[in-house]
């Protein structure tokens, strides 16, 4: 812009004095606008790379604090796991074999089927009823003929 009123000026200098002095003015002021935002321009560039650098910094504590997490969470289920294992084993240590955690696992799955009906298998249901009239039977049978 400067470069255009440079080039006003020169054309009406010889022609109108005042206004060839306006064209300069309006040139200088040109040149101190450019010069301004120069400056502003740095100026953002330097903001910029600050919150650049205050983003990346972020992200990395984010990181850091998403990695703790999971470490956290994998320490809190190991130790419940361990907990879990030193309750079925009773003693506070951990089973003495595989067959008795097992053995606890299923009494406790057993348990959770006798307090939920649903949970029962009717095929099985089936021949244990059965099974248990004809015991029955047998009993009453027995009882009679004496």
């Amino acid at each position: 812009m400067a470069k255009t009123w440079a080039n006003r000026a020169l054309a009406v200098a010889e022609t109108d004095h005042a206004k060839a002095l306006e064209c300069m003015r309006r040139r200088k002021g040109a040149i101190n606008d450019a010069e301004d935002l120069g400056r502003s321009i740095q100026r953002f560039h330097a903001v910029e790379v600050q919150i650049e650098r205050d983003a990346a910094r972020c992200r990395a504590l984010l990181d850091e604090a998403r990695r703790r997490a999971s470490e956290l969470t994998a320490m809190s289920s190991h130790r419940s796991a361990l907990d879990a294992i030193t309750g079925v084993a009773g003693d506070g240590g951990l089973p003495g074999t595989v067959e008795q955690l097992f053995s606890r696992w299923e009494e406790s799955l057993g348990a959770l089927a006798l307090d939920r009906p649903g949970l029962v298998d009717t095929f099985a249901a089936t021949f244990g009823s059965k099974e248990s009239s004809a015991a029955l039977q047998a009993e009453l049978d027995a009882l009679l003929s004496r």
